[in-house]
């Protein structure tokens, strides 16, 4: 993941240690009760909208790139 900005929230443009806690949630949750189509594509998509962004609305940073490994080698990335 990658996150562009210049205002520092608690000294930090993100709390990665706080989004990974978030994300965690998401291990072993059904995706087809989140997304639509359950892809990798789509994954990204939605922690780069609906997760982190949703963290970072009204401090003018924001997320340029999330990259998902689906398995060794299949990579995907998104970016706004």
């Amino acid at each position: 993941m990658e996150v562009q900005g210049s205002q520092l929230v608690k000294d930090m443009l993100v709390d990665f240690t706080a989004i990974k806690g978030e994300l965690m949630g998401l291990d072993h949750t059904d995706l087809n009760k989140i997304l639509k189509k359950p892809t990798a594509e789509r994954l990204a998509e939605f922690v780069a909208v609906e997760t982190v962004g949703a963290w970072l609305e009204g401090t003018g940073n924001r997320v340029t790139m999330v990259e998902v490994e689906e398995s060794a080698g299949s990579v995907v990335r998104w970016q706004p």
